[in-house]
């Protein structure tokens, strides 16, 4: 968009997956909650459908999703 050069978008968006992979595969319930509260936002939902879920579909569900919880994933002993 706007004045970017085509290879620095390409680099950002490996940039973003990569923060993206490695949020939802060290924090799963806590970045799921956080995706869903933001972008459950009307005005966010552009952005969900362009930018976020074309990466959720590209993840496997994280097993912590269903047996875990936010608080657990925080706790230094774990």
């Amino acid at each position: 968009p706007g004045h970017v050069a085509e290879i620095y978008l390409v680099h950002l968006h490996a940039s973003v997956y990569a923060l993206f992979h490695r949020l939802y595969g060290m924090y799963p319930c806590n970045f799921v909650s956080f995706l869903r509260s933001h972008y459950s936002m009307k005005e966010n939902l552009g952005t969900f459908e362009e930018v976020v879920k074309p990466m959720m579909e590209h993840v496997r569900i994280h097993p912590e999703l269903v047996t875990g919880s936010k608080d657990h994933e925080l706790d230094p002993r774990r």
